[in-house]
């Protein structure tokens, strides 16, 4: 079975790819317009990389030489602050990406099994909590409209176009290998490695869901067996905190608490985030007990202990 990620150099992209990796019955195919990290990559020649930006008008002959059975699309800019700062770049890569992912996909008239990656940001602000997946999709932020917009296109694609689409709203990710820094768990765990203050965005209370990325990678595998007339699902795990209380269980692993420096300048980002995920798991009832918070940031500790002390 052929398998395709895009954004393959990304955070949940690496962690997919070594998830992949290990199995016997995938050829694993990755689009990125970064190299992948050989580092951080088992059994890199095992993946068939081509650096393209998803944009590219190459895409369409990339595809039909691949033919994938599955696509994983996971390409994006991810992180809020840079979308920010540069909302034509976003919209470029996280809606006209995707669009020419899916229109290729549509001119070549192949089928493979595709799960859209979206993000519960695409809710916004709301007073009615937790999110479900009929709830509106709304904001005024660069990052969750360029998300929105996505989203959307991605249904229009589904149910027009016919393409075999699954699209999956996760709460926030965390776990090894993340090298985004601007993201508080990453930030706040080399902060105590170099021995510096972590530096809030927030007044420390913004609220998060957080699921361990082995935990979501699994989910995102029974995705692909979607036969289901549902095609929208949010992916949590229940384990909601505020940015204090991340801090918090961070610093208990280390023999020290650093004192963060609170800039409460965050205007670009929702305060209070929960999703619903009861309607994944009623129809696909997992089999395994999620990964608690602070055993996933265990492992997540360790790993960057590893990385950086070595």
């Amino acid at each position: 079975m052929k398998v395709l990620v895009t954004g393959g150099s990304g955070f949940l992209g690496t962690n997919l790819l070594n998830y992949l990796i290990q199995k016997k019955n995938y050829s694993i195919f990755s689009i990125d317009k970064k190299k992948l990290n050989k580092a951080t990559i088992s059994n890199y020649e095992k993946v068939n990389n081509f650096d393209l930006n998803l944009n590219s008008r190459n895409l369409i002959d990339i595809l039909r030489e691949i033919n994938p059975d599955i696509i994983f699309n996971l390409a994006a800019e991810s992180q809020v602050l840079r979308s920010a700062d540069n909302p034509l770049n976003t919209y470029k890569s996280n809606i006209f990406g995707s669009l020419n992912l899916f229109d290729s996909i549509r001119k070549l008239q192949i089928n493979p099994k595709i799960v859209h990656a979206s993000t519960d940001k695409v809710y916004g602000i709301s007073d009615n909590l937790p999110y479900q997946e009929d709830h509106e999709l709304f904001s005024n932020f660069t990052y969750d409209i360029s998300k929105i917009s996505a989203d959307l296109i991605a249904q229009n694609y589904k149910e027009i176009y016919g393409l075999d689409i699954t699209i999956f709203r996760s709460c926030n990710i965390y776990g090894p290998v993340d090298f985004n820094y601007d993201r508080l768990i990453p930030h706040i765990i080399k902060s105590y490695i170099k021995n510096k203050p972590p530096v809030f965005r927030s007044n420390g209370k913004y609220l998060r869901e957080y699921i361990y990325v082995d935990d979501l990678i699994k989910y995102l595998i029974m995705l692909t067996n979607n036969k289901n007339k549902e095609f929208i699902f949010n992916l949590g795990s229940g384990d909601v905190l505020n940015v204090n209380e991340v801090h918090e269980n961070i610093s208990s692993y280390f023999d020290k608490t650093l004192k963060p420096v609170v800039l409460n300048n965050d205007l670009n980002e929702i305060p209070e985030q929960k999703i619903d995920s009861k309607k994944f798991t009623r129809i696909y009832s997992p089999n395994f007990s999620l990964t608690k918070f602070e055993d996933g940031m265990s492992k997540t500790i360790s790993w960057y202990r590893d990385f950086y002390i070595k």
